[in-house]
């Protein structure tokens, strides 16, 4: 709590004050105030937030005086002291806005306190990326927003108490920003938007190291195993997102910030998974999340405003777009993910709120809530996978979740695919997204997105030629005059795609000899736990790739993706045909043929499959 002493209005239009009765710390008085006047409006509490900020600005008090009644005497005869914004090295738009509020006429002054915090609002953000065009890193720790570029500093050679002054800046306006906005309602609609360029360099931040995974590498060092528990631990010293999947609105607001603590001292940019949302995961093993949309709204909220200010990178509840309850593809088919509900008679009905409608609205609440409560977060959606939903409608999910209001979209989120494809496959969205909802007269809408062209997907995803055939198309027909700025953009995840998607077809050869029924069901469920895969690419926003922000690893590594099993749907297999474990009756449905043991459940740390990661990381983990 900051007591400044400001006056106290008790009533909307003036407020009675007997005569000789001083309301408030004497140095924060307005000169009606202090010369005990009737009445008085809401314009005195325009001077005191004035008087507030001036001495965050200056280290001084507007009216000079060694006593009360001295600062009094001078508020009541004499004008505020100007703020002088060039010793100060502070923008001139923001000194006059302060010096504007401190006018012994209320009539100069802003009309109210949330005119006043408009004027303010540019200078209560700190500008923590560069500006559209800048080529060039801002230095998060002066850099902020401003009306005007000529007015951040001197041009050249700022003194060293510029950097000061700037921060202190920034600070000043946040808080009594923070003292006006207190009292206004929050707006939840998202200002046009500016993609920001995503500059290059930026330290990812490594996050404590999973507990699971500190355990390993004391079991392994115990068993001399020095080589693999050096693997688990360069593995947790690379850069990975921070996930936040349950808690009130208040607690996920603690976690968050707690995440960002130091966020601004250490410049480490965190990447942040919001995954809560109602319906999550359509009851898979990732099952959960909001028991409606009120509940996520409100816990986004509480997500938003516990990054505040800082900067971050929001990985925006991945599966969403691949995940929609009773949604209907493009193409006329019905979506699996169905999920029910049972009625007061015992009837099994459609859940209550799952609907394709409510679920992008969801989406577009928490893209426009992060835009407003967290504004230099950058936002990505879920983009699924070239592996999941064809171009054309991953593009048309994104656009009706609101990505032309973000900074783009997240591809392979927990996924397997080589990078090569998830590169093409990202591409081809952003021009879709262009091509779909800026040409032609039935932009924006499912038609156009059915004309743009996609992956090869099932028997022909690895002819070349049709990849080729694709690449061909968007270069001909979308995006062609349009520069990055103009595109979506996107990151992704390579945490898991050192040795591509699990080849489930060496389980129809000797020793498994499985029939081709179980090969399919084992392709249906290679997103989950698949042996033989290694760590990719390691996180960094230096892609060389004009749309692609980043390599991240987003997935928790060496995290179980849940019991993969026939009575999941993401096993099948055939015990008579192999068998060695001995597996008989029920116990075969919750048995994990592939690695040979009952799987940790999702979220849990899977030694055996952590360890191989490590081991078959590419590039290499260790030397």
């Amino acid at each position: 709590m900051l007591d400044f002493g400001i006056a106290k209005l008790e009533a909307v239009q003036s407020a009675e004050t007997r005569t000789g009765t001083i309301m408030g710390t004497p140095a924060y008085l307005s000169p009606e105030q202090a010369r005990g006047e009737k009445t008085v409006d809401h314009r005195t509490d325009v001077y005191g937030l004035g008087a507030v900020l001036y001495e965050l600005l200056s280290g001084k008090k507007p009216h000079p005086g060694d006593s009360h009644n001295a600062i009094l005497h001078h508020i009541c005869t004499q004008p505020a002291l100007p703020l002088d914004g060039g010793d100060l090295g502070l923008p001139e738009a923001l000194t006059a806005s302060v010096n504007r509020a401190l006018s012994s006429d209320p009539r100069a002054r802003p009309d109210s306190v949330e005119a006043f915090a408009r004027e303010l609002a540019p200078f209560a953000k700190r500008e923590v990326w560069p500006s559209p065009g800048s080529g060039a890193e801002v230095d998060a720790s002066v850099a902020r927003s401003a009306p005007d570029d000529k007015d951040v500093g001197p041009p050249s050679g700022p003194p060293k108490h510029w950097r000061t002054r700037a921060y202190l800046a920034v600070s000043g306006a946040a808080i009594a920003l923070g003292l006006v906005f207190g009292f206004l309602p929050l707006r939840h609609t998202a200002p046009d938007f500016v993609r920001h360029p995503f500059p290059t360099g930026v330290r990812l931040f490594v996050p404590p190291p999973n507990p699971g995974a500190v355990d390993q590498i004391a079991v392994l060092a115990k068993s001399n195993a020095a080589r693999e528990a050096a693997a688990i631990t360069a593995m947790e010293a690379v850069p990975q997102a921070i996930w936040f999947s349950k808690g009130t609105p208040e607690e996920v607001q603690s976690a968050v910030s707690n995440a960002m603590v130091r966020a601004s001292q250490d410049l480490a940019l965190r990447v942040l998974v919001a995954s809560n949302r109602p319906y999550r995961d359509c009851a898979g093993f990732s099952a959960g999340g909001a028991k409606n949309t009120a509940a996520y709204e409100a816990w986004i909220d509480g997500f938003a405003r516990g990054i505040g200010n800082e900067r971050a990178l929001v990985i925006l509840e991945p599966d969403s777009t691949g995940m929609l309850p009773y949604s209907t593809s493009l193409d006329g088919t019905a979506d699996p993910c169905r999920p029910t509900a049972t009625d007061a008679s015992g009837k099994t009905i459609p859940a209550p709120g799952a609907t394709p409608e409510e679920a992008y609205a969801q989406i577009r609440y928490a893209a426009a809530t992060l835009a407003n409560l967290a504004p230099n977060a950058l936002v990505y959606l879920d983009g699924t996978h070239a592996a999941w939903l064809p171009v054309g409608e991953a593009a048309y999910r994104l656009y009706r979740s609101g990505v032309l209001g973000t900074q783009g979209f997240a591809v392979n989120v927990s996924n397997f695919q080589i990078v090569s494809r998830s590169v093409q496959y990202g591409t081809w969205i952003a021009k879709c997204l262009h091509h779909a909802t800026r040409l032609g007269k039935d932009a924006g809408t499912p038609a156009a997105f059915r004309r743009c062209a996609s992956q090869p997907m099932r028997e022909v995803s690895a002819d070349e030629d049709a990849w080729a055939q694709t690449e061909a198309w968007y270069a001909k027909n979308a995006a062609a005059d349009s520069s990055p700025a103009e595109l979506a953009h996107f990151v992704i995840d390579t945490g898991r795609s050192g040795c591509g998607p699990l080849d489930v077809t060496r389980y129809a050869d000797a020793p498994f000899a499985q029939p081709d029924a179980v090969i399919q069901g084992l392709a249906a469920g290679a997103w989950c736990n698949p042996p033989g895969t290694g760590l990719g690419l390691r996180p960094t926003t230096e892609t060389g790739v004009d749309l692609l922000d980043a390599y991240l690893w987003i997935k928790t590594v060496g995290e179980s993706d849940g019991s993969c099993d026939i009575a999941g749907g993401t096993r099948a297999w055939n015990y008579e045909r192999y068998n060695p474990w001995g597996i008989a009756g029920d116990s075969q449905k919750h048995f994990d043929p592939l690695w040979g043991m009952v799987d940790p459940a999702a979220g849990t740390w899977f030694p055996g499959y952590a360890l191989e990661l490590a081991q078959k990381a590419e590039p290499p983990i260790l030397p």
